[in-house]
């Protein structure tokens, strides 16, 4: 019954800063477990990144689920890969990923056994914070 709005001081709702937090700790924790868990190795391969991109994909659809992130409309005019893809995918699922191609990646970074870049986007989903309601009465 009485009006608040929480912040986190930056002229942004609480619940953004801590669920990017959260998403990002949650990747990072699912890539690495992908990476130490695995019974042999993932190979510098385009099957090898599909399986770190795959494990990318799943935890951010349960951030989706979880409703953080949704489809929608990318206003930003930042984006990576095919426009048109991205486009479709931020709409279709919230998210997007790609990984940056083998071909593309240093030679040093090869012998070191790092991974192409992974590159991710994902649709706030916002939140509903106040309604207006209408109640028609008729006798």
């Amino acid at each position: 019954d009485v009006p608040k709005l929480l912040t986190s001081g930056a002229n942004d709702f609480t619940d953004n800063p801590y669920n990017l937090i959260a998403y990002v700790d949650a990747v990072q924790t699912d890539v690495f477990n992908v990476l130490g868990g695995t019974a042999t190795k993932i190979a510098q391969t385009r099957p090898g990144v599909n399986t770190l991109i795959d494990q990318c994909e799943k935890t951010t659809r349960g951030f989706v689920k979880a409703g953080v992130f949704a489809p929608g409309t990318w206003t930003s005019p930042d984006f990576f890969g095919d426009q048109e893809t991205f486009n479709r995918n931020i709409a279709e699922n919230g998210f997007y990923w790609l990984g940056q191609p083998l071909s593309e990646q240093p030679q040093s970074e090869r012998e070191a056994r790092i991974s192409p870049v992974l590159q991710g986007a994902v649709k706030n989903a916002g939140a509903i914070h106040r309604a207006d309601i209408i109640i028609n009465f008729n006798l």
